[in-house]
């Protein structure tokens, strides 16, 4: 299974969100906490839960899942998928023949149909109905459901109406839709077309097909009807029915509002056809037993979605001790284990089993070796499976109970998993379920809680080589792609009054992936930006240590940190840096002001010679800032600094409040510090040096920083809460009120 686009509606912190363009291998979802990220994943669990629930025929409530400005109160979860697994593809196909198929209703269809009453008394023998079912096998293939085989997945929950499922796919340019889990109708309805909110039942599908093909019987006399009947059931072989259009067949039975499902019981010839086999094996279900349950078109898509999807826990239960040996769960019935606990029983499963199995192993304890990797004193880790004796007592009765053990060796030694740091056991949880990952669809949330950072970097080249869809959530930067051409499958999540944005902003940045991937590669803090409720953009390493002093001091912060708010210091070492960061920033969501030095915003410059220079940087500046507001007007060269100034806060750039362009050092309490020294000293150079000097100014902030530094902060604040383009409105009438006042 592929996944390509997530859709939440209504769901917890997701008031109407969409991400499409999903990669078929990586996705990573980054935003600050309480942003949406894991609700997205809570949304494909409860989708899947809600199959199981409705192909069990249990109940499922939404209510406590309703986002707390939904009004309606309704939640919709959409996930449009792609089925591209051989064994997904054959499961559908066998369901859908399967449920055409049985002899019972066949013949009940014909005594029972009002269109075929010149059959009514017409016998379906066991030869007839050999025949019938070979033609449709060789009708019903893979080749020609390739339609099927991509459409979206909907979960509509209503307080009032209840749970509503669905499956949605194009057929002859047609919407389908297959309906499940509503009251009203049977599971498993096809319909053409907008779904009704009030859509009623209609045939089985085995009528709805007999109907398809002899319907012109009626016209006819009982022997031409049973003629043409036997042109499907009693044909020779060189006389085969012509190719059945299953296009046409499938919109009729949605027109119909025909529904379909395999009951039980069965013949057991019926029973060992390959369709039936294949079910059996994966629903579990003997259809030769009229108390087993039906199988619903829910139960399929639940059992193909558990299969396909693998969530990982964002915290993994602790490998502690050494567990006992149970037959049952050493050699389960399910493939794949479910969750961490039953790793170390199942691992035993496999080391034990055929050859196949035993390959699996070997490669869950590679890829367990290339994660926990080498460094300058180790050779790396192994690990292996061992089951040991242990002397119990049970009310003074001594007994042995055998045991299971996971031992990890490097170049120390050997001791038991319960002995090793989180990390370890981290790494082989994830190798397991890294290992078998084609075809289904990885969801790992904070996979690196316990990896110190090189085993977080090893991780994200494991997964460059999966096979797979996989998704991230993630707050390390040591686990995000430092190749910029993989950028455009990061999504940044940032939440404000109107709900959960996603940003993927990799597709902004597409002129400039070789600036961005020198970033990249050069600072992990412009990774780490991506995790922040906002940033502030500032010239260089100066002002970095001293605002981070007088921040907390400003009026009215009461206090409170950059750490606090969850607000990035971003230092970008000059002044040329200021667009390529600005659109970095913007294109991901990132809520981010801009304080320079004057020079930053004028064409021209006086350097440290104290000769003129020309701004390479001003057009570019410029062009971002009127990209961020597009209000703005971009001030002429002759306009006074005071211009420029203005137009620049209004699109969140901001630098000191005084006549002429002036540089941090331009400010009259750095200048009273640098001439403290005994030396000449003219410049502020390292962000020490800069600490020291905010430091030695006791609680006092500069006038200057202080105004600068609250008109940055009010800024982050209103960008924090809507759009771009509505927070540059609003605060563009806040400051040209300001201004006229």
């Amino acid at each position: 299974m592929k996944i390509h686009t997530l859709a939440a509606k209504n769901f917890l912190s997701l008031q109407d969100c969409t991400i499409s363009s999903l990669s078929a291998h990586l996705n990573f979802f980054v935003g600050p906490n309480g942003s949406g990220k894991t609700s997205l994943f809570r949304a494909m669990r409860e989708l899947i839960e809600a199959f199981e629930a409705v192909g069990t025929g249990s109940g499922k409530t939404f209510d406590h899942l309703y986002n707390i400005r939904a009004n309606p109160k309704q939640i919709d979860i959409e996930v449009k998928v792609s089925w591209d697994t051989e064994e997904e593809r054959n499961a559908l196909c066998a369901f859908l023949y399967a449920s055409l198929i049985p002899p019972n209703l066949l013949a009940e269809g014909l005594r029972s149909s009002q269109k075929l009453s010149k059959l009514s008394t017409y016998q379906i023998t066991t030869e007839k109905y050999e025949l019938f079912s070979d033609w449709l096998r060789e009708q019903w293939t893979l080749e020609k459901l390739q339609f099927l085989f991509t459409g979206q997945l909907h979960l509509t929950y209503r307080e009032d109406s209840g749970l509503r499922l669905s499956y949605t796919f194009v057929c002859k340019n047609e919407p389908v839709t297959i309906l499940m889990g509503v009251s009203s109708f049977q599971d498993g309805t096809f319909l053409r077309g907008p779904v009704p909110p009030f859509p009623t039942g209609g045939q089985r599908g085995s009528l709805v097909l007999l109907e398809f093909l002899l319907s012109e019987s009626e016209s006819l006399d009982k022997d031409a009807a049973e003629a043409m009947a036997n042109t499907y059931f009693a044909y020779t072989g060189s006389e085969k029915p012509e190719e059945l259009d299953i296009e046409a067949f499938l919109l009729n039975l949605a027109d119909k509002h025909g529904y379909v499902q395999v009951e039980s019981p069965v013949s057991t010839l019926q029973a060992y056809k390959p369709e039936y086999v294949f079910l059996t094996k994966l629903s579990g279900i003997d259809f030769t037993q009229s108390t087993s349950a039906r199988l619903s078109c829910s139960r399929v898509f639940a059992l193909l979605l558990r299969a396909a999807c693998v969530f990982t826990n964002s915290v993994f239960a602790p490998f502690l001790k050494p567990i006992p040996f149970e037959v049952e769960k050493v050699f389960p019935v399910r493939k794949e284990p479910r969750d961490e606990q039953d790793i170390p029983s199942w691992l035993f499963g496999l080391m034990s089993g055929d050859t196949l199995e035993k390959k699996r192993y070997e490669r869950i304890q590679q890829l367990f070796n290339e994660l926990t990797g080498k460094d300058l004193t180790r050779e790396g880790r192994a690990f292996d499976i061992a089951v040991t004796t242990v002397v119990q007592y049970t009310q003074s009765i001594r007994s042995k109970v055998p045991m299971i053990d996971i031992l990890v060796t490097d170049v120390i030694g050997t001791i038991s998993m319960a002995s090793q740091g989180s990390g370890v056991w981290e790494a082989l949880v994830l190798s397991v379920f890294l290992e078998s990952n084609e075809g289904r669809v990885i969801l790992l949330d904070e996979p690196a809680a316990s990896l110190h950072r090189n085993m977080q970097h090893r991780l994200v080249e494991v997964l460059r080589g999966v096979p797979g869809q996989v998704f991230i959530v993630t707050h390390s930067g040591h686990l995000l792609p430092t190749h910029a051409d993989e950028l455009k499958h990061i999504y940044r999540f940032q939440r404000g009054r109107k709900g959960t944005q996603v940003f993927a902003g990799g597709a902004v940045l597409l002129t400039e992936l070789q600036k961005i991937e020198n970033k990249l590669a050069s600072s992990l803090n412009f990774e780490n930006l991506l995790f922040a409720n906002g940033v502030l953009l500032v010239e260089g390493s100066t002002e970095v240590g001293a605002f981070s002093v007088w921040f907390p001091r400003t009026e009215g912060n009461a206090g409170k940190t950059l750490a606090d708010l969850n607000v990035a210091l971003y230092g970008m070492g000059s002044k040329e840096n200021f667009p390529l960061c600005l659109r970095y920033l913007m294109a991901f969501g990132i809520p981010c002001a801009a304080i320079g030095d004057g020079d930053a915003l004028m064409p021209t410059f006086i350097n440290k010679h104290g000769k003129e220079g020309k701004n390479s940087s001003f057009s570019a500046l410029w062009k971002v800032l009127q990209e961020h507001c597009p209000t703005i007007t971009i001030p002429q060269e002759s306009d006074p600094f005071e211009v420029y100034k203005q137009e620049a806060a209004l699109a969140g750039f901001y630098t000191y409040d005084t006549d002429e362009p002036i540089a941090f050092e331009g400010i009259s309490e750095v200048k009273a510090y640098l001439q403290s020294y005994e030396q000449d000293k003219q410049k502020v150079d390292t962000v020490y040096e800069a600490r020291c000097l905010a430091e030695s100014t006791s609680d006092v902030v500069p006038p200057l920083v202080n105004a600068i530094l609250n008109q940055a902060l009010t800024w982050l604040k209103d960008q924090g809460d809507a759009p771009y383009w509505e927070s540059s409105r609003s605060h563009t009438k806040n400051y040209e009120k300001h201004r006229e006042g």
